[in-house]
C-alpha cells in the first residue's frame, strides 16, 4: 500500500470515525492490508487520546 493511502486509511479511521469495514471497502483493502493498517491508527487514536488527556486517565 501506498503511503499516501495508508494515511488516508488512518485519517479516515481514526478522525473522521468511520467504521473500519467501509474504510476496508472503499480503499479496496486485503483483510491483511487492512488489519496491519487499522492497527496502526487504532495505536495512533490511543496517542492521540492519551496526549490530549493526559497519562494515567481513561475517558
Amino acid at each position: 500500500m501506498s503511503g499516501f493511502k495508508a494515511q488516508l486509511v488512518i485519517t479516515a479511521v481514526v478522525i473522521e470515525g468511520r467504521r473500519k469495514r467501509d474504510v476496508a471497502r472503499d480503499y479496496q483493502l486485503s483483510p491483511t492490508e487492512f488489519d496491519n493498517w487499522s492497527s496502526r491508527a487504532e495505536l495512533r487514536r490511543i496517542l492521540r487520546q492519551s496526549a490530549t488527556t493526559g497519562p494515567g486517565t481513561d475517558s
